[in-house]
């Protein structure tokens, strides 16, 4: 097998995520959606009576806008904050808040 690393932009290949759906004991499917840091977070699960191919494609639809709004972890905020200063106080948060808005990244609610 033959790679050219040079072609290569990023160290992950092949398609993008497009989340993952398991079922719960009740019957509801959830989705789990890789974050843009690399993290997975699960999401609210869907209604009862959602199909599974309507709950993929929702899932897809939720990954596809987790890569658009660049969203994060909460612990990666928090760890950045923490490399940022070494005493992590409140002025330190509030300090460090707009440079990581700046940077793009979006925290995810949950």
């Amino acid at each position: 097998m033959v790679s050219n690393s040079s072609d290569n932009k990023s160290n992950k290949g092949g398609r993008a995520s497009k989340g993952t759906i398991i079922k719960l004991k009740d019957g509801r499917f959830q989705p789990f959606v890789t974050l843009t840091d690399g993290t997975r977070r699960r999401f609210r699960p869907f209604p009862m009576g959602t199909s599974e191919a309507r709950a993929r494609d929702m899932t897809e639809a939720l990954s596809d806008r987790v890569r658009r709004e660049v969203l994060v972890s909460g612990r990666t905020v928090a760890k950045a904050v923490q490399s940022e200063s070494a005493k992590s106080s409140c002025a330190a948060w509030v300090e460090a808040w707009p440079r990581l808005l700046q940077s793009g990244s979006r925290v995810a609610a949950g």
